[in-house]
């Protein structure tokens, strides 16, 4: 088995795993850098011209951005996804996908003779998944992004089997974060200082619904939102069979209230922004400085590290984290606590 890691590694994003078995093989998720070079993974023509299938984990650009540019090198098999994911890319002409619904049972299905798959969702986002592929006698395990304690979607766990390698989610490791303690935190600022207005920068994340909902449940602050925020409301409110039953009815309350408006000036309340030119002062406290878990943590790759028990195993989406980094080094970090907090 010959797997190339063509982005994803030692760095925060263009995540893009190429796998290949027998001269065939098979792409895990095709994404761009998380930054403003939107520097594109190392895929190359030879990569394509054994491709039998592409899996994509999520919706997020460092999984998806370069999807135009497996276009462009001529890819015309089956791009495996979700009905979600496929529901908020911006084309969908341009490749062949094939989507399956998160919301009915998951079986296993098969691609060709040598390719089948079965995936769960991973409750990092809306429509997030990840797979367990059997290619060629090899078992793969490929997790996307992974939230295990997400209250806003459903998390399942994937078949225990004997994967020949898998891939896990580090995206914070070296740290060890409760969310729960993080939205306290949150709240018991804004209650002290009720006559400021307060930011938190957020693109299409869960971080953003999450918060959203525990203030709108906890506290009477006003929240206010940009347009892209309240469209991403919107997505989930559309694709509300994906959210956990609680989800669905504390969503359904926020968007009916008044107290959820569109930012169009600076009152007292929070903001939940996508872009800083909201505003031409800034607000007079970001909330960004809160610790907010959106991947697995070190206690969780510790989890499902042991848990999938891989022969070998790729720890990604972080600066620190190589091909080769090792559990333990992974455990070594909180204890030296010198990682990068990302």
């Amino acid at each position: 088995m010959n797997i190339e890691i063509l982005g994803g590694c030692a760095e925060y994003g263009r995540n893009c795993f190429y796998v290949e078995v027998n001269q065939q093989a098979i792409l895990f998720d095709c994404g761009v850098m998380n930054d403003e070079t939107q520097r594109l993974p190392n895929l190359e023509k030879r990569h394509v011209e054994k491709l039998q299938a592409v899996f994509i984990s999520h919706l997020h650009k460092d999984h998806v951005g370069a999807l135009s540019f497996l276009a462009e090198l001529g890819y015309q098999g089956p791009v495996l996804l979700s009905e979600t994911t496929k529901d908020w890319l911006p084309f969908t002409d341009t490749l062949q996908f094939v989507s399956f619904q998160t919301t009915q049972q998951a079986v296993w299905q098969q691609v060709t003779p040598n390719l089948k798959f079965i995936w769960g969702n991973s409750g990092h986002v809306l429509g997030s998944v990840w797979y367990s592929v059997l290619f060629q006698e090899k078992q793969v395990f490929f997790s996307g992004d992974v939230s295990l304690t997400s209250p806003l979607y459903p998390v399942d766990a994937p078949p225990r089997l004997v994967y020949d390698v898998a891939f896990i989610d580090s995206g914070n490791a070296g740290q060890l974060i409760n969310n729960l303690g993080s939205k306290e935190e949150i709240r018991q600022l804004i209650a002290e200082e009720s006559t400021l207005s307060f930011k938190i920068e957020s693109k299409f994340t869960s971080k953003c619904v999450e918060i959203l909902l525990y203030l709108f449940q906890t506290t009477k602050t006003n929240l206010f939102v940009d347009e892209a925020i309240e469209q991403w409301l919107h997505f989930h409110w559309k694709h509300r069979d994906n959210l956990l039953k609680q989800t669905q009815m504390d969503l359904q309350n926020l968007l009916a209230s008044d107290r959820l408006q569109r930012a169009t000036k600076r009152e007292n309340g929070v903001y939940f922004l996508t872009k800083e030119q909201f505003l031409a002062t800034k607000m007079e406290d970001s909330l960004n400085r809160i610790p907010f878990k959106n991947h697995l943590d070190t206690s969780d790759i510790y989890y499902v590290s042991t848990y999938l028990g891989a022969t070998k195993t790729i720890y990604f989406h972080n600066e620190a984290c190589t091909a080769d980094t090792t559990l333990a080094e992974i455990i070594a970090l909180n204890q030296t606590g010198n990682w990068k907090d990302v």
